[in-house]
């Protein structure tokens, strides 16, 4: 099917800074290289890939290739460890050949735009064309919600307390 690149903030701030993260299994399936590392440290190094299944080995090559070509000493002074995230596309996708590779991967890097872009393409694109939901075609959806920290003790904010915008893809 395609590629999908979730960047939640700059490419070029991803390589220098950490930023929070947290996985959740809601279906008890599913592969996703690099989440060990979120769960155990709490952060995200490198932006998301989704691909098909049979895709994730392709496309964490073709995202160590691109990311390494353009950040040489890697993310953090660090080799890179991309996180890629499978959406299981089986009943929709032919499988074999695996057509992923890394062209597709370095033109989701190159397509992903940060939020002030406007919002991110949705429906039947990127690793959301071969999606299925409830027996019907589905594709790439999002939701979010801006939220502000409150005390455990307390029913609202505090004034100055900052607000952060929680999304889903």
């Amino acid at each position: 099917t395609g590629v999908s690149v979730i960047l939640p903030i700059d490419l070029e701030a991803m390589a220098s800074h950490r930023i929070p993260a947290a996985t959740s299994v809601l279906n008890g399936a599913g592969e996703m290289t690099g989440r060990i590392a979120i769960d155990e440290w709490g952060t995200l190094e490198t932006p998301i890939f989704l691909t098909s299944s049979m895709a994730v080995g392709r496309v964490y090559d073709g995202a160590v290739s691109a990311l390494m070509g353009r950040f040489e000493h890697g993310f953090l002074g660090e080799p890179v460890m991309p996180v890629v995230a499978e959406c299981d596309d089986s009943d929709l996708n032919r499988p074999f050949p695996v057509q992923v590779d890394e062209s597709d991967v370095r033109a989701a890097i190159a397509a992903a735009r940060g939020s002030e872009a406007g919002a991110c393409a949705l429906g039947v694109v990127g690793a959301g064309t071969g999606m299925r939901a409830f027996d019907l075609k589905a594709g790439i959806g999002s939701a979010s919600r801006v939220v502000r920290p409150v005390h455990r003790w307390s029913d609202e904010p505090e004034q100055d307390a900052p607000s952060y915008t929680v999304g889903v893809l």
